[in-house]
């Protein structure tokens, strides 16, 4: 599953579609399942924050292949294939209960 939300992503903005927008409407947050080291800026070789394993993190953006992570106060770039090679999809739990 996670891979097909990430294709997903990758998908929209490939299209063109806003960042932003895609963020809104299909954000979703990953467990990883192991370290990552990202990029500060997505077309950037300048080093951003080290995610640790077991951390969830949130996508933000998807840019050329790229991904925009949030955790607390880091946010970093990777590569969309390191993230779905490193992390799990967090299901999504609904905040009412169901009828």
């Amino acid at each position: 599953m996670r891979a097909r939300s990430l294709h997903l992503l990758v998908l929209l903005a490939s299209l063109g579609a806003a960042p932003r927008a895609i963020a809104a409407e299909v954000a979703e947050m990953f467990l990883l399942d192991a370290p990552l080291e990202s990029r500060r800026f997505a077309d950037s070789a300048t080093p951003g924050p080290s995610f640790k394993a077991g951390q969830r993190v949130t996508v933000l953006a998807v840019e050329g292949g790229r991904v925009r992570l949030y955790v607390g106060d880091s946010y970093g770039w990777v590569s969309a294939s390191e993230l779905d090679a490193a992390a799990s999809e967090v299901p999504v739990i609904p905040l009412t209960p169901a009828d």
